[in-house]
């Protein structure tokens, strides 16, 4: 028997690109040989969880100071990075391998190389339109933007096909950050949630007290809204509060309804036996959450426009509220206690919850490489 060979490669900057590679790596892996490629700490972390993951070099470098993204700095540090070996380690590890098939997780110059070998690629993203990165800025920097754009959709042009690891509309988080062509929509394709686990996976405990489970880690380890969190908890003493705070932090006063987290290798219990779900705007923590069927109190960094928009989208359907890190503590309680006890919301994140079992992304992706395997 032949076994169609997947070469996988994932964006590392963040960690949601490699939560989705693990994923779909895993259950790809059942039928598949698949050899993953990437960088940083995201290649350490699937190495972690079980994956083999081949180094390659970095294709972006995000910078983030107090909080926020710093998008002239990130291209300046991206531009210093770019080296012609890095073309030519990804050829050189095309040819080696001799994938029947190239999946990207949000990682760029590979389809180039794929388009000149004949080799089909598939893309895997939650956003194209890259330009609102740079539309408020200085001239020089909306002259870059405009240039990122033209080279986005250059090699989007090259895919065969692009997938979008969310809900189909009208329930899709990543809807404001997703500008397509007409040609670019007639390869796309809305996949479901690319997420390692549903609710229906997990064990739900019941539990008389409201739980709050917080995941917040800004750019540069701005710990404001852990700080917030941690004051809240000081005030609802009949919540238990679970959080995720990241290495490096300042110490935490210790509470007795207060349970303190420096890093977490699976969520899911604690996000499936939540009320409310305090995280980030990054597309696949905001998939998991809505997936796990719980309200959403979302706190994007400042100044990145995708988590913005992802978080805004919540709010917009309904299944939570948006805040940055200046949203005051009697706001950020207040929100709390309602989004643990509005039964209008909980029957709106509870509908989400069953469209992720139905459409699930790791499903929808194994069948659509077995299609691809019958033709080869």
């Amino acid at each position: 028997m032949i076994i169609m060979k997947i070469l996988y490669y994932f964006c590392g900057e963040g960690l949601g690109h490699t939560s989705r590679t693990i994923a779909a790596g895993k259950i790809l892996l059942k039928e598949h040989e698949v050899i993953f490629a990437s960088y940083g700490y995201a290649r350490e972390f699937a190495i972690s969880k079980g994956l083999d993951v081949i180094e390659v070099p970095s294709e972006i470098k995000l910078i983030g100071k107090k909080g926020a993204l710093d998008i002239q700095e990130s291209i300046v540090t991206t531009i210093k990075k770019m080296d012609v070996s890095s073309a030519l380690s990804h050829q050189k590890l095309i040819k080696k391998e001799k994938p029947d098939l190239i999946i990207s997780d949000s990682f760029f110059s590979p389809a180039i190389i794929a388009k000149m070998q004949g080799i089909p690629f598939w893309m895997i993203l939650n956003q194209t339109n890259i330009d609102r990165f740079f539309s408020d800025r200085n001239e020089a920097l909306r002259w870059i933007g405009n240039a990122v754009k033209q080279i986005n959709y250059t090699i989007l042009g090259y895919v065969d096909k692009i997938l979008i690891p969310d809900f189909p509309a009208p329930f899709t988080i990543c809807e404001k950050n997703i500008l397509l062509s007409p040609q670019l929509t007639e390869k796309t394709e809305y996949i479901g949630p690319l997420i390692q686990k549903n609710i229906s996976e997990v064990i739900v405990k019941k539990n008389n007290k409201k739980r709050v489970f917080g995941f917040v880690r800004g750019f540069g380890h701005d710990n404001q809204a852990i700080k917030k969190l941690v004051n809240v908890a000081k005030e609802l003493r009949d919540y238990e509060f679970d959080l995720v705070i990241g290495e490096g932090q300042d110490e935490i006063e210790k509470l007795p309804n207060l349970r303190v987290y420096d890093k977490m290798s699976d969520p899911f219990p604690l996000m499936a036996n939540a009320s409310v779900i305090i995280c980030g705007g990054g597309h696949s923590t905001l998939m998991e959450a809505v997936s796990m069927g719980k309200p959403i109190v979302s706190v994007p960094y400042n100044f990145h426009f995708e988590q913005e928009s992802n978080a805004a989208m919540i709010q917009e359907l309904g299944l939570g509220t948006k805040i940055d890190y200046r949203t005051p503590e009697i706001m950020l309680k207040e929100l709390i206690v309602d989004h643990a006890t509005n039964s209008e919301m909980q029957k709106k994140t509870q509908r989400m919850a069953r469209f992720a079992i139905t459409l699930d992304g790791r499903k929808k992706l194994l069948e659509m490489a077995k299609e691809f395997e019958n033709k080869l």
